[in-house]
């Protein structure tokens, strides 16, 4: 047994299982952008995707907004010629490129000059993988760029600013200061509450690194107000006017009253038996390959086999026995977790004192790294645990941070690589879980085998049976009713933004209309009130009288309209299980004003003028 396990014997089967898992690895990677480049043209969600769309198919229209993600990703809409699966891998690719530049950063200031290149890039591509996949919503399947993607992104590029930063002045920690400062007025342009954490987190960081300098930190929010300044000019003509933009956006999200205004809370982390079961999975498998392939003694490298033949047999069960690899529950991105985890018990077993060679800024970068996805998630209605896994990319560079001053005879491909191929199976077991069970969807995407095409033919997505028949009846009565692409559409079904979407419509007064909370009526007669009185009058109506989150007609006497008196029923359109997340078929009424632009357009003014 000794013999088997000898010091030769084993160098050289251990080269060869580093070598199989560096092209396991860059296998994995090559595969995970293909794969996602054609599930990327699969599914489309009527509510939240459907607001993103509307937002970034032409963001000047919408008068309040607390953020500004349209603006940013309209080019890139238009760089793709509105084919929506080409635009959402364009910002998958984004993302990639971003977290490999960053993982590169980290790897070589961890590692130094222990790491080749070979290992940092083959490293740096497959832990990128977990971040880029993840930003899909995986678990949900929301891979249409929003404002979390543009947070996600922002923070990136700030990781990458903060972590190039020097103590002393030199021409990279110029360019770290510059990249942080870009980081932050793109933080600020997806959600200002992440743009704010973010500064926060950065101060901590160069503080508990001893590398905050006030010269080089007045320049950086110098860089970042001129940044501001141009959007503003840019989106509003004047500074004054984006204020009022971003003063009257966060007003909407109080009167809505959805919970976004306390930000300051403690959510509960709720974890299934399958979010569990995939981590332990994930961290035996890692940890017990990587011991394998150390220089531990003949005994744990037999016990390293052992457990790892157990593991991939512990897996291959679930996989026979479930038909599939998915994992169920709110928190199932908490999974990432598993990488961080297993960094650890690596630290804990390889190195010989577990606290050498941390220095003042690993410890920075750890920390910050850490609380990354709590800046990412800051400001949402939602639990900050799920919110935040999209964001799960920094807890693994924080794993990363454990791993400095391994033994020297420790080889770092023989470590790097384990988690590398981990992060990359828990990220496509991820695009798994969100395909097979697609956020307000009624069916795997899997089996998704319809194609339908949206705008001018060049968007061709594959949708279940039911969603393709839905959009096909919206696009057919749109072209019976004789709606014109481009013309304003006031949507008061309050979920349905991705049906205005696939009928050509222009949203007015909101990118999406949102029904169902104690606010959104108010907010409906604010939001139409700040619309152009032109634009109120050539307006048309969707309604949805016995829907769950519509919103009452009677919004519409804010601009002197009366919806039975001054409207023409053109059609009905029958909804289908899943449209926004209700499993109820119901009626949607679509209505054509009657009277003139200039008589509608007249009374607007006349019932405007009375509130005076």
């Amino acid at each position: 047994m000794k013999r088997l396990f000898s010091s030769t014997t084993l160098f050289s089967v251990k080269d060869v299982y580093e070598k199989t898992l560096l092209a396991a690895s860059v296998a994995i990677s090559v595969f995970t952008v293909i794969y996602l480049y054609y599930r990327c043209h699969f599914g489309f969600e009527f509510s939240d995707e459907g607001f993103y769309l509307s937002w970034v198919k032409d963001p000047f229209y919408q008068p309040s907004s607390a953020t500004q993600f349209g603006f940013i990703y309209s080019n890139l809409y238009k760089l793709s010629e509105e084919n929506l699966g080409l635009y959402r891998f364009l910002n998958f690719i984004i993302t990639f490129m971003l977290s490999i530049s960053l993982h590169i950063v980290v790897l070589k200031e961890v590692f130094g000059r222990r790491i080749s290149k070979v290992e940092v890039w083959t490293s740096a591509i497959g832990l990128s993988c977990l971040s880029a996949t993840m930003l899909v919503f995986a678990g949900a399947w929301l891979p249409t760029p929003s404002y979390n993607h543009l947070a996600l992104q922002s923070l990136l590029i700030a990781a990458i600013g903060l972590t190039t930063i020097d103590k002393a002045i030199s021409r990279r920690s110029m360019l770290g200061w510059t990249v942080l400062s870009v980081g932050g007025w793109m933080a600020f342009m997806a959600k200002p509450t992440t743009a704010a954490a973010l500064a926060v987190l950065s101060i901590v960081y160069l503080l508990i690194s001893e590398k905050l300098n006030f010269r080089y930190l007045a320049y950086a929010v110098l860089v970042s107000a001129m940044l501001l300044v141009m959007s503003a000019l840019w989106i509003d003509g004047s500074v004054q006017g984006f204020v009022e933009r971003l003063r009257s956006g966060s007003e909407m999200y109080i009167l809505l009253g959805a919970g976004h205004a306390k930000l300051f809370r403690y959510d509960a982390l709720s974890l299934s038996a399958d979010t569990l079961r995939a981590m332990w999975i994930a961290i035996c498998g890692i940890v017990c390959i990587v011991l394998f392939l150390q220089p531990v003694g003949w005994a744990l490298n037999l016990l390293a086999v052992c457990a790892s033949f157990c593991t991939l047999a512990w897996l291959g069960f679930l996989i026979l026995y479930r038909g599939d690899v998915v994992i169920n529950g709110a928190a199932q991105g908490m999974v990432v977790f598993a990488i961080p985890v297993a960094s650890l018990y690596i630290a804990a077993a390889l190195k010989n004192s577990f606290f050498v060679g941390y220095t003042r800024g690993t410890v920075a970068t750890g920390v910050v790294f850490l609380l990354f996805p709590a800046a990412f998630s800051f400001g949402t209605n939602a639990n900050y645990w799920v919110a935040a896994a999209p964001a799960g990319c920094f807890l693994v560079l924080a794993g990363l941070v454990l791993l400095r001053d391994l033994p020297d005879n420790i080889r770092i491909g023989t470590v790097l690589f384990p988690l590398a191929i981990g992060a990359q199976v828990l990220g496509l077991i991820q695009v798994q879980t969100g395909l097979e069970n697609p956020y307000r969807q009624p069916q795997s995407l899997i089996k998704a085998r319809t194609e339908i095409t949206l705008g001018d033919g060049s968007s061709k997505l594959y949708v279940s049976e039911s969603f393709a028949t839905y959009i096909g009846d919206a696009i057919r009565l749109a072209h019976e009713s004789a709606f014109a692409k481009g013309t304003p559409l006031i949507d008061l079904t309050g979920q349905s933004p991705g049906t205005l979407y696939v009928m050509g419509a222009a949203n007015i007064g909101q990118p999406w209309t949102v029904g169902g909370y104690p606010g959104s009526a108010d907010l409906a007669t604010v939001m139409l009130g700040k619309a152009p009185c032109y634009d109120l009058g050539r307006s048309w109506l969707l309604i949805e009288p016995d829907g769950p989150r519509s919103i009452s007609p009677t919004v519409l006497s804010s601009f002197g309209a009366d919806w039975e008196k001054d409207y023409t029923k053109m059609g009905t359109l029958m909804t289908t299980p899943g449209v926004s997340g209700s499993s109820e078929i119901r009626a949607q009424y679509l209505l054509k004003p009657r009277r003139s632009t200039d008589e509608a357009s007249s009374a607007c003014l006349a019932k405007r003028a009375s509130f005076q």
